[in-house]
């Protein structure tokens, strides 16, 4: 969530002017931001990694655990981020194979 505060809008604008120049440094552009001198009154903080685990975790680390243990950290879990796979078919795939892609 983000505040409707300056500091978020000065960080928006930031951000987009950014992206316009270059849409594929999405990330690594908002990363600089957050860290940077240029918008100082800017909170922000991390999620959680058992509520909001990075595909790594939720898909190799605790599939390792198997069992219980792979099903009570999943069940705790709000949002996967399906990154460490590369291109939309394969990210796709993945979340089929894990019961979390919804089907029409």
């Amino acid at each position: 969530a983000i505040a409707q505060t300056p500091a978020s809008f000065a960080f928006l604008s930031q951000w987009e002017k950014g992206l316009q120049t270059n849409p594929q440094l999405n990330q690594p552009l908002f990363n600089s931001l957050l860290r940077s001198e240029e918008i100082p009154d800017i909170r922000h903080g991390g999620l959680g990694e058992s509520e909001f685990p990075p595909g790594r975790l939720y898909f190799d680390e605790w599939e390792k655990l198997g069992g219980a243990s792979n099903k009570l950290m999943k069940k705790k879990t709000m949002v996967v981020h399906n990154n460490y796979i590369i291109g939309h078919d394969a990210k796709k795939e993945r979340f089929q194979e894990h019961g979390l892609w919804m089907k029409k």
